[in-house]
Order: C-alpha cells, then structure tokens, then sequence
C-alpha cells in the first residue's frame, strides 16, 4: 500500500476467520482490516496511535454501528473509518488513508487526545514497583513533553497519576473492602497473633487492630515506657493510624 492510497472493504463477512482479533494493539501500528474488540478498545488504539505518532485527530461521526475519524487539520487527508461485525460488538477498519500533510501547528501543544485516562495507561508501570520514587505529577509532565510533545496542565497531571495508581492498586474503597478478606488471612497465617476489624453502620469501616504473636510474646519484657503517634492519612478517605 503506497503512501495516501484510500483502501475500502466491499468483500462479504465470509473471510474474517482469517483474522485475528486484537487484543495487545501496538500504538505505532494501525492496519487496515484489524478486528478490535469492542468500540471502546478501538478508540483507545486510535489515540495511543495519535499520541505516538505526533498528531491530533477528531471525530466526524459515531454511532453504535460505525466510526469516522479524520486529521484535525481539515486539509489532511489521514482518516480511519471502521464498523462494527454483524451480530457482535467488534469493530474493524475499513477504510485507511494513512498519509498526512497537516503542518506542525497542529502536531505541538495540549493534545486532545492525551486525556488523563489515556496518560495514565502510558505511566500506570511507574507505580508497579512500590519500592521506586514517588512519579509526581511534575515529572509526568516532563516526561510527556520529552517523549510525545504534549502540553498539559499540573491539574491533568495530577488526575493520571491518581488513575494510574488506580489502576496499579484499585481505588481507595476497594482497598477498604479487602480487609476482611485480609485480616482472615493474616490470622490463618500466624496463629496466636490478634486481628480485629470494627465496622458501623452499613458495615462501615471504623477501626482495625493487629497485634502479631512475637509482638504479644514480648510485650511482658518491655520497659513501662508507652508512647502513642499518629500517622494522618491523605487518601481521599481520611483518618489516622
């Protein structure tokens, strides 16, 4: 296929067995026919692509059975259309014009594709490894600059960071909702030791001690010194340990 050449579906349904459904799409690569499975994983390609490509593209129409992008430069001639297969909920590209001849000004900047859900997918494996340093907000916009050329605000920023934590680690009240599951284990685990979850009204959380068997054991041998210290949390749920 040649640099600008337009290429369009008409063949029947019959051949797309020979297909194969995308599920890990590379975001430098966008291939004529590719299958995704859902809309939903078929834009998110389509804006990795952009990203990493240098460009900015908007939407000329969406439905429920179709999709239609094209260049945000309205004198470019990239564009993407795809639609979804008969009976399921995969989409497939039928249409590609892959060359653009947009100008740099509408390849720098703040990048309309580069949502803080997006950012977050880019920078989620920073957080696998909680014994690395913090990755501030500050930094994720160097990096973004750096690496892709986008603009974006502290705020946004900031919003990618939490959803990639989110990502990494669930949100704030499902870590809340796995404590019992916790505590049960940790009691299985270490026999003679003490866990205690408190929960109010509506079995919400109020209070969780732990004391390990060695803790227990040695506690008779301690000085009669006793000094209490909080740790406050600055989570979205608030409190202090």
């Amino acid at each position: 296929m040649s640099d600008g050449l337009v290429i369009e579906s008409s063949q029947s349904l019959s051949f797309l067995h020979n297909f194969e459904v995308i599920t890990q799409s590379h975001p430098t690569c966008l291939v004529l026919y590719a299958i995704y499975k859902s809309k939903t994983d078929l834009i998110h390609h389509l804006k990795m692509y952009a990203i990493t490509n240098y460009f900015q593209y908007r939407t000329k129409t969406s439905r429920k059975i179709s999709l239609h992008v094209i260049c945000l430069d309205p004198k470019c001639r990239w564009t993407v259309r795809a639609v979804r297969l008969p009976g399921v909920q995969m989409f497939q590209i039928r249409r590609f014009c892959p060359e653009h001849t947009c100008s740099i000004d509408y390849r720098q900047g703040k990048h309309r594709q580069a949502t803080a859900t997006v950012i977050a997918k880019l920078i989620a494996h920073k957080y696998l490894d909680a014994s690395n340093k913090p990755y501030p907000p500050k930094q994720i916009r160097e990096d973004m600059s750096m690496q892709y050329g986008i603009s974006m605000s502290y705020k946004k920023s900031w919003k990618a960071q939490k959803k990639a934590m989110q990502l990494q680690f669930g949100s704030d009240l499902e870590s809340y909702q796995v404590l019992p599951s916790m505590a049960y284990v940790l009691e299985m685990a270490n026999p003679g030791s003490m866990f205690d979850l408190v929960t109010g009204k509506d079995d919400a959380f109020c209070t969780f001690f732990m004391s390990f068997r060695a803790w227990i054991e040695a506690w008779p041998h301690c000085r009669p010194v006793l000094i209490l210290d909080g740790s406050f949390l600055k989570a979205y749920y608030k409190g202090t340990l």
